[in-house]
């Protein structure tokens, strides 16, 4: 069996980014102190295949919908879901419950 690559955290959304979504997806990992070669952004649909060839120590499943699916599927590894950022754009007060999230990331990251 081939070694799986390695990598520190997966954002897992449920379809494409928009430019503005990505832009904050963007800042968000910015924020969290992440290069992008310890990151991956995948969707859902490709995330089985991406599992075979991968292992990631975090899964940040993006927005309410993309958690209960990536759970339901039985999908493995440590997860930590957070607000998609199209949820953030359209209640940027919501910002400051991901930016938690997010901390507990880098914490959990840290450990």
């Amino acid at each position: 069996m081939p070694l799986k690559r390695s990598v520190q955290v997966v954002f897992v959304g449920d379809s494409g980014f928009t430019a503005e979504e990505r832009e904050l997806l963007t800042k968000m990992i910015a924020a969290m102190q992440l290069s992008g070669e310890h990151v991956i952004v995948d969707r859902l649909d490709d995330y089985a295949g991406f599992q075979e060839t991968h292992v990631a120590e975090l899964v940040i499943p993006l927005g309410a919908a993309t958690a209960a699916a990536f759970f339901e599927a039985g999908f493995e590894g440590e997860t930590l879901p957070t607000l998609h950022p199209r949820d953030l754009l359209a209640r940027p007060d919501d910002k400051r419950v991901a930016w938690n999230d997010l901390k507990r990331a880098m914490a959990r990251l840290k450990a």
